[in-house]
Order: C-alpha cells, then sequence, then structure tokens
C-alpha cells in the first residue's frame, strides 16, 4: 500500500517523506483525471483545457510528456499501470475510481452566478489528494496537506463504494475553494456525499458534509440563498440525528439559523456548539467572526477572523473577509493591508478589489483607489465601452464612475425583480449617496426579509445611513436590537 498527498496550492506530491512539485501541466492532468471520476478524459479535451490559449503546439509529444511526468511522479508505468489506464487513441483514465463502473457518475449543473454575500464559506485548507493501491486497484480520497481535518468526523464509511463517493466530494469541494473557480463543483461535490449517505444510511459525516456543501453554494451564489441555506439545514438536522457529535452539522445549523431565521440567539448556541466539537477549525472561526459581524460587534468579529487566518493562512478567502470586518471597525489602513494581501495571490478576486477600493478611499488615496477600481470593472463583465471610458479617468471620478455604473447594472438586474434585488439596491444607492432610495430599499428589503439583510449593520456601503432613525428601525427589526 502506498499513500500520496497533493496540495491543490503548492502543486506538490508527497508521500513518506518525499515531495515532488509538479509542473503546470502534469498537474492539470492529474486535476482532469479527478475530476472524471473515473471515466475517461479524451485527448481532446486535455488539449482544449491545457493549451486553449497556444496557437503552435506540438500537442502528442507535449501530452504524452507531461502524462509520462505525471506518472513517474506517481511511481506509475504506462506497461504495467497502477493509477493512470491509457485507452490508445481516445484518452486516460484513473484506474479504479466511481466512475469505472463502480459507481454511477454525478452530473454537473452549469449557470451559477454571484451573490452579494461575506465570502466567509468559502474558507477552507487547500484540499489533498490521498490514493493508495491494494491488489492492483486505484482507491483515491481527499483530505488536508499536512494535518489531518478536524472539521470531518468519522469520514469512513464500511461500504466502499460510499467511502469513494464521499471522498470524491472533499476532492470536488476542496478544488474549488483552492482556486475559487467553476463553483459547479460544489453542486457535483453535494451529489457525490448525497450519494454516499444514500448507500450508507448510517455515515452521518456524509450528510453532514452535504449540509457544509450546500451552505457553500448558497454563500457562492450557486444556489438561491434561502432555497440552499433550507436544504442545508434540513441535511444537517438528518446528520445530527444519526450522530449528534457532527460539528461540520452544528456549524452549517448555525448559519442557516442566522441567515434565513435572522436568530441571533439560536444561531450563536449552535455554532459555540461547532466551536466546541471542532476546536482549532478556521471556517467555524470564521463562521464566528460573521455571526459578530451580524450583532455589529465588529472588533469581536476581527479576533475571530484573525483566529481564522492564523490556522488557515492559505485561505485568502479567509483573509478577505478579515479585511471587510477592519473596514466595519474603520481599520482602514489594516483593511487596505489585508486586502492587498488577498490580491497578490488572487488578483481578480472581486470581494478584496471592492474592499482595497473602499479602503484606500477612506484614507484618501484617490490615486490608487482609482487604479483598484479599474481592476474592478475589468472582472465584473462590463462591455469594453464602459472599460475603455473608465481608463480615461483618474482619481475621485473613477471611483464614482464605477459606482453609478454598478447602480445602472444593478437596476437593469432588477427590472420586475425588485424584490430579489432590494438590498443590493440599498447598497447600490448607499454607495453614491442616495440615502433616501437606500433606505426605501432596505424598508423593502425588511418586508420580503431578504436573506441577507441580517448583515444590515456590517455592510460598509451603509455606514453613512447609521445615525438615521430610519436605518435604526431596520437594523433593530432585523437584529432585534442586539448591536444598536
Amino acid at each position: 500500500m502506498y499513500g500520496w498527498q497533493l496540495d491543490l496550492q503548492s502543486r506538490e506530491l508527497t508521500c513518506e517523506g518525499r515531495r515532488v512539485r509538479l509542473a503546470e501541466k502534469p498537474f492539470r492532468v492529474l486535476d482532469m483525471l479527478l475530476e472524471a471520476d473515473g471515466a475517461v478524459v479524451t485527448r481532446e479535451a486535455l488539449r482544449s483545457r491545457l493549451w486553449a490559449e497556444e496557437t503552435f503546439v506540438d500537442f502528442d509529444n507535449n501530452l504524452n510528456s507531461a502524462v509520462t511526468t505525471l506518472r513517474r511522479a506517481l511511481g506509475d508505468s504506462g506497461c504495467s499501470p497502477r493509477v493512470i489506464e491509457t485507452i490508445p487513441k481516445v484518452g486516460y483514465r484513473l484506474i479504479g475510481g466511481p466512475g469505472t463502473g463502480a459507481a454511477t457518475a454525478t452530473t454537473r449543473t452549469d449557470g451559477l452566478s454571484g451573490s452579494p454575500a461575506t465570502s466567509w464559506g468559502r474558507s477552507h485548507a487547500a484540499a489533498a489528494l490521498l490514493a493508495a493501491a491494494t491488489a492492483g486497484a486505484f482507491v483515491w480520497g481527499i483530505g488536508l496537506t499536512g494535518r489531518p481535518d478536524p472539521a470531518i468526523g468519522p469520514a469512513r464509511s464500511t461500504n466502499r463504494e460510499a467511502q469513494s463517493y464521499f471522498e470524491r466530494g472533499v476532492y470536488l469541494r476542496g478544488r474549488y475553494l483552492a482556486t475559487h473557480e467553476e463553483p459547479d463543483r460544489l453542486a457535483a461535490a453535494a451529489e457525490a456525499f448525497g450519494r454516499a449517505a444514500t448507500l450508507d444510511p448510517s455515515f452521518a459525516a456524509a450528510t453532514a458534509e452535504r449540509a457544509d456543501t450546500l451552505v457553500e453554494m448558497s454563500f457562492a451564489g450557486a444556489v438561491g440563498i434561502r432555497e440552499g441555506l433550507i436544504r442545508a439545514r434540513d441535511a444537517a438536522r438528518e446528520a445530527l440525528a444519526r450522530d449528534a457529535t457532527q460539528g461540520v452539522a452544528q456549524r452549517s445549523m448555525g448559519l442557516a439559523s442566522l441567515v434565513i431565521e435572522w436568530d441571533l440567539e439560536g444561531s450563536r448556541r449552535w455554532l459555540d456548539r461547532a466551536q466546541r466539537t471542532l476546536r482549532a477549525d478556521a471556517r467555524t472561526s470564521l463562521a464566528l467572526a460573521t455571526w459578530f459581524g451580524a450583532a455589529g460587534a465588529a472588533d469581536q468579529a476581527i479576533v475571530e477572523a484573525e483566529r481564522a487566518v492564523a490556522l488557515d493562512p492559505a485561505a485568502f478567502y479567509v483573509r478577505a473577509d478579515l479585511a471587510l470586518f477592519y473596514l466595519a471597525a474603520g481599520r482602514d489602513r489594516d483593511a487596505a493591508d489585508s486586502a492587498r494581501r488577498v490580491l497578490a495571490v488572487a488578483p481578480d478576486f472581486p470581494p478584496a478589489l471592492g474592499y482595497s477600493m473602499l479602503a484606500h478611499e477612506r484614507l484618501g488615496q484617490w490615486d490608487e483607489a482609482a487604479r483598484v477600481a479599474r481592476a474592478l470593472i475589468a472582472v465584473s463583465g462590463a462591455p469594453p465601452g464602459e472599460r475603455a471610458r473608465l481608463e480615461q479617468l483618474e482619481g475621485r471620478e473613477a471611483v464614482e464612475a464605477l459606482r453609478r455604473w454598478e447602480l445602472s447594472r444593478t437596476e437593469a438586474l432588477a427590472a420586475g425583480r425588485t424584490d430579489d434585488f432590494a438590498l443590493a439596491l440599498a447598497l447600490r444607492h448607499a454607495s453614491v449617496g442616495r440615502r433616501d432610495a437606500a433606505i426605501a430599499c432596505l424598508e423593502r428589503a425588511l418586508a420580503v426579509r431578504s436573506a441577507f439583510l441580517i448583515f444590515v449593520r456590517l455592510f460598509p456601503e451603509l455606514e453613512a445611513l447609521r445615525g438615521d432613525p430610519r436605518y435604526e428601525r431596520v437594523a433593530d427589526a432585523v437584529t432585534g436590537g442586539v448591536g444598536a
């Protein structure tokens, strides 16, 4: 038996002290093979993913070289393969994965969109690949690099097929969290966890991880926030009925109670239980930071978010949320520094760009704020003409132009669906100084119980409204006066 760990951020394979860093192409080949779940990955699919931007390339030799390098790193052989099987003139597949016939392959959904939520739910240490070969069969699974994951409880099933699905789910979710790319992986992960729980009804960890993945999907905008969190709450309840010690399920209950029920007291009880169960867990600390942010306790939110960063320093989205909490506390220089650290590793991450722009604006650093505004509009789907126009502006004018465009885009999206966009419109109106329009939208968001309104005391865009009796009435109605 042998076992490998793959660090998704450093692209390093480790086995019994031996460490091999994969070049980009072998790493991407391995990633596609893992995601295919044992099904065949065609050479053409590999070509389109690996060389889409290259016009002139000796594709056959380059792909052969990448696969050979990967096999060598894994101690595999093309003549007697135990890990990667060649399908002549077609492609490659992992030997023994569920998709080879041991299980039904999961489906994937597309068309996922973003949300105005904070990015807490994306927090996770880089996932790792654990591969083991016994009796000539290749069995792969996922864990955290360098240490066991305390958030995943008894994560073993005696049902080999259920275990394989569970490991696939952890890999897919971890791959999304490590790269923040292809959010449809979350839907596939949720389905894999569900399949594992169906195959082994006693497998509480699988149901708990499905609940957790539904929370991730909800915050990422992959499903409607209310629909996703209700499904997450139901799955968490099911997991806890089987095993009351499932900390991941406790955390999911806490976040669902916070966002869809606005139940600060009940949410805190669940999150405290999760923290006692999981102990030193970055995502639970970040969930608590989110709770404090909703309660208007920015300083305490910072304490928990800083703890989450210390526990998982590689998770850039954790540090992005820390920047948000710094802004809420008026620590603008710290917010600018935290956002800068995120952008050093994820230069196109929209939340960090937004927090960076606001921090520099508050600091009076208009040239830097304008530079970030131009970067933000470049990743926001603006038409080329709008982007070109912003490029001609400097300083405050660039920032204000970006905000006007964001408001115009949100109004266009909200046409005929004002209730769905009430909170987003409030944030946009507030960002351009339209105080009365912002408060009217907040009142509408309260009337329709917009889920993310629980963060009314956290959004930095609404800072200028604080103290206005109309704003305070909305905030008190949501939080029950907590944080007032």
